[in-house]
């Protein structure tokens, strides 16, 4: 299983923190393997390189990744670039994860209104996944979970989630639910929580639930 990977495309620019829990009848711990360490405390992104891989354009600026920094060619806020960053787990769970929780905090800055620029987090099956260009920079084909923020021509600001056994995806037509939630230009950073236990699948952003099911299994996938 590869977790996490966070994809960003165009120039959206996000301040990014993932936390990894585990679940049991016992206790809640903290996978520290599979989160990012207090990003105060290191000085480059490379300190990072032994449990994560970046790509593209990444940066790490002042205790925040950025996953998209603005372009060094674009001087004017008019002006507009493509860019791509993503960053992935090195490491799969040396064991089964039947109950976890995933935290996400972002932070979109610089992108307003209708654009290509969104955000993907994938809990996916390593072996089942091949990077790409055409799903924000990550895999069209894979087995797994994909949650999607950006803002759609029809739906406006929206999360969508994706559930996939190893085809290619769709993007316009087959998520499980879109939920609109307003992302853009927060003065604050967004904390996205994904928490899965016996298929039950629950996605909430700063206490709002934006999707919720009990007829997820992920198990089979990951």
């Amino acid at each position: 299983m590869a977790m996490v990977g966070s994809i960003s495309v165009l120039s959206l620019s996000l301040v990014l923190l993932i936390q990894f829990f585990t679940a049991s009848s016992a206790a809640v711990g903290e996978l520290a393997e599979f989160s990012l360490p207090n990003l105060v405390s290191i000085s480059s992104i490379e300190e990072l390189s032994s449990r994560w891989i970046r790509s593209g354009d990444t940066e790490y600026d002042e205790g925040r990744i950025v996953l998209t920094p603005k372009p060094k060619h674009i001087v004017s806020k008019d002006e507009t670039g493509v860019q791509l960053g993503s960053i992935w787990s090195a490491h799969s769970p040396a064991s089964q994860l039947d109950a976890f929780t995933v935290e996400l905090t972002i932070r979109s800055l610089g992108s307003f209104g209708l654009t290509n620029a969104g955000l993907s987090l994938f809990l996916v099956d390593k072996g089942s996944a091949s990077l790409g260009q055409s799903n924000f920079g990550g895999p069209v084909v894979y087995k797994g979970l994909q949650l999607l923020v950006n803002m759609d021509e029809k739906l406006g600001p929206v999360l969508r989630v994706y559930l996939n056994d190893g085809k290619s995806i769709n993007l316009a037509t087959d998520y499980l639910g879109a939920y609109r939630y307003e992302f853009q230009g927060s003065h604050v950073p967004l904390t996205m929580k994904v928490a899965y236990e016996n298929k039950f699948l629950k996605v909430t952003c700063d206490n709002k639930l934006l999707f919720q099911t009990d007829k997820v299994n992920l198990s089979s996938l990951l």
